[in-house]
C-alpha cells in the first residue's frame, strides 16, 4: 500500500493545487498579512499556477529564488516518498554535508529580507 502512495501522492496533490487555483481559491502568505513584508516564499503559489498554464516569464516575476530551488526540491521529496514507500535506505541526507543546507537556507534568509528593499524591487512578487 505504501508504493502506491508514493507514486499517487505528487499527482493527486498537483491536480488538487491546480483545480483550487483555477477556481480562485488561493493561499494567502501569512507573514505578509500581518507584517506587510514578503516572505521567500511569497506568490510561489501563483508561480507553481502560472507555469502549469505556460506562463514561465510570470513565473519568474512571482518568486524566481523559488522556481529555481522547486526542481531540486520537488526532485528530493519524490526520492524521499520512495524510500518511505518502497522501505529504502536514504543515502542522500546521510551524505549531504550540512554547509550546504545552511547556505540554502543563508541565500533564502537573504532573498527574503532583500525583496522588501526598494533598490531590489524587482525580486517582489507583482500584484499581490
Amino acid at each position: 500500500m505504501k508504493k502506491w502512495i508514493s507514486f499517487i501522492l505528487f499527482p493527486i496533490l498537483g491536480i488538487l493545487f491546480y483545480v483550487l487555483y483555477h477556481c480562485g481559491i488561493q493561499i494567502p502568505c501569512f507573514f505578509h498579512e500581518l507584517t506587510g513584508y514578503y516572505c521567500p516564499g511569497c506568490g510561489m503559489g501563483r508561480a507553481l499556477y502560472a507555469l502549469l498554464n505556460w506562463q514561465w516569464h510570470r513565473a519568474f516575476q512571482l518568486n524566481l529564488l523559488g522556481l529555481i530551488l522547486l526542481p531540486w526540491l520537488l526532485c528530493y521529496l519524490q526520492y524521499q516518498l520512495l524510500c518511505w514507500g518502497f522501505d529504502w535506505k536514504d543515502k542522500i541526507t546521510k551524505h549531504l554535508p550540512k554547509q550546504v543546507l545552511y547556505g540554502i537556507l543563508a541565500i533564502v534568509i537573504l532573498y527574503g529580507m532583500m525583496r522588501n528593499i526598494d533598490v531590489f524591487s524587482w525580486m517582489a512578487p507583482i500584484d499581490i
